[in-house]
C-alpha cells in the first residue's frame, strides 16, 4: 500500500531532478559573486506560490498525491527560470556573465554517453525488478 503511493508520487518527481541539476551551478554562481538576496526573494515567492499552488491541487482540484509531486516539480523549476533570468538580464552579473558560447558545452558529449549508459542501466533495472513479480510482494 505505502510502496505504491511511493512509486505515485516519486515517478512525477522526475522532472525535479532536472531541475535541480540545473538549479546547482546556477545557485553556485550567483553565491560565487555574493549574490545572496535574490536568491532569498525569489525562494520566499516561490515558497508563497508553492503553498497556494500545493492547496489548489490538493484540496480543491483532488489530484492527491499526483498534484503533490507535479507542484513540487513546478515550483523547483519556477526558481530555476527565475535565478536564472536574474543572472542573464542582471547588472550586477554583467561583467562575469556574458552568454552561452561553443566552449560552454565542449565536455557535453561524455556527459551525454554517461547518462544513456545510467539510464538504460535504470530502465533494465526496473524492467527486471516489476518482471519477476518481486514488486508484488513487498
Amino acid at each position: 500500500m505505502i510502496a505504491s503511493a511511493v512509486v505515485v508520487f516519486v515517478y512525477r518527481l522526475i522532472p525535479q531532478i532536472f531541475a535541480y541539476a540545473i538549479n546547482f551551478p546556477i545557485q553556485k554562481f550567483l553565491q560565487a559573486q555574493s549574490i545572496i538576496g535574490p536568491t532569498a526573494y525569489i525562494s520566499t515567492a516561490t515558497l508563497i506560490l508553492h503553498l497556494f499552488l500545493i492547496w489548489l491541487a490538493i484540496y480543491k482540484l483532488e489530484l492527491g498525491l499526483i498534484g503533490a509531486s507535479l507542484v513540487l516539480s513546478l515550483s523547483w523549476w519556477i526558481v530555476v527560470v527565475a535565478q536564472f533570468v536574474y543572472f542573464v538580464k542582471s547588472d550586477l552579473c554583467k561583467y562575469t556573465w556574458t552568454r552561452f558560447t561553443i566552449r560552454t558545452f565542449s565536455g557535453l558529449g561524455g556527459i551525454l554517453e554517461a547518462i544513456g549508459f545510467i539510464g538504460s542501466e535504470v530502465l533494465l533495472g526496473n524492467l527486471v525488478y516489476v518482471d519477476t513479480g518481486f514488486a508484488r510482494h513487498i
